[in-house]
């Protein structure tokens, strides 16, 4: 395992962690993680600090999340490969988390969580995130989901609360709602595909369906 403490800048590079061997970063520290392989047990976590840069490691095996980040202004989780994780990824504050790969995730694949204001607002970008449990989890109030093709499961994106901008996304597959809207959820849809889940949208309580228009929801399959 390596543990990055408080105000450094490493360069963590083409190194291998096996069996619980993860990347534990302290105290708002920024490294650079990149390229490497983890494998098994925990994977990149702790307080990130602004400049954090996680970029095309692969990161696999049983364990708990894939990278589980703080409220990080403006970290860049980018071009990662993540499978088999209790959870592929927890995110909080402004990330940028664009071009990452996450599978078979016990749980969801991309787990957005409230942070405080001043840290910005997370923006979800072309992730490809297949036979998760859940895809997309989004539990803050604002940011970005976008241009993601979220596949399998139980389900595509799950709104909490929040109302972020919803953008060119495709969501099929799922086995029970491709989205699922909660009372304090009020996203706003724009170009995005909704087809072939089990429900296509799912609203409970009062949540509004914000449609631009320009969406493609198709209808729900007759039960049988």
């Amino acid at each position: 395992a390596i543990v990055v403490r408080s105000g450094a800048t490493p360069v963590v590079r083409d190194s291998s962690f096996v069996d619980g061997g993860g990347i534990n970063i302290f105290e708002g520290s920024s490294p650079l993680i990149e390229g490497n392989e983890l494998e098994g047990g925990p994977g990149i976590y702790g307080d990130f600090g602004d400049d954090t840069r996680i970029l095309d490691n692969h990161i696999h095996g049983p364990g708990q999340q894939g990278v589980d980040m703080g409220s990080a202004a403006a970290a860049v989780i980018r071009g990662n490969t993540v499978s088999d994780k209790t959870d592929g990824m927890w995110i909080s504050g402004g990330a940028l988390v664009e071009g990452n790969a996450v599978s078979n995730g016990v749980n969801t694949g991309i787990t957005v969580v409230e942070a405080d204001v001043a840290a910005g607002t997370p923006t979800i970008r072309g992730n490809t995130l297949t036979d998760n449990l859940l895809g997309i989890s989004w539990n803050t109030e604002e940011g970005v989901i976008e241009g993601n093709a979220i596949s399998g499961g139980e389900g595509g994106i799950r709104f909490v609360q929040g109302a972020p901008e919803v953008r060119e996304n495709q969501v099929t597959g799922a086995t029970a709602n491709g989205l699922w809207l909660s009372s304090l959820a009020a996203p706003t849809l724009s170009g995005n595909t909704i087809c072939g889940n089990a429900t296509n949208v799912g609203i409970f309580g009062d949540a509004p369906l914000r449609d631009d228009g320009t969406n493609e929801i198709c209808e729900d399959a007759p039960s049988e």
